[in-house]
């Protein structure tokens, strides 16, 4: 019985954390304030673009209606699908077998 050993040793942890470390110190200094091209023209409010005329939409006017309940209860499964499966079960059954056939011939 041959089993690799998996663990990783202590001294790749270290290799890796201070690859790692030296990644982060090599890394541009970071901006400490960002400044915005914005206008403040409401007084607090930021408005970042003009007020521009948008699309026209038209909502229909349909009026909403309930669906009416209904005293059957609702399928768990769509009849047909259980046959379907039925039949998908046995033609992959079959192939397991002619798999199975072919490996001991």
């Amino acid at each position: 019985m041959n089993r690799k050993h998996t663990a990783i040793s202590p001294l790749k942890v270290l290799i890796a954390a201070g690859a790692a470390m030296g990644l982060a110190a090599c890394a541009p200094d970071q901006p400490e304030s960002y400044e915005t091209d914005v206008v403040d023209q409401s007084g607090g409010e930021l408005i970042v673009d003009d007020a521009t005329p948008g699309v026209p939409l038209n909502l229909p006017e349909t009026p909403m209606t309930n669906v009416p309940p209904t005293d059957a209860p609702t399928p768990l499964v769509v009849p047909g699908s259980v046959r379907a499966f039925e039949r998908w079960s046995r033609l992959a059954e079959r192939e397991r077998m002619a798999a199975v056939e072919a490996r001991v011939s």
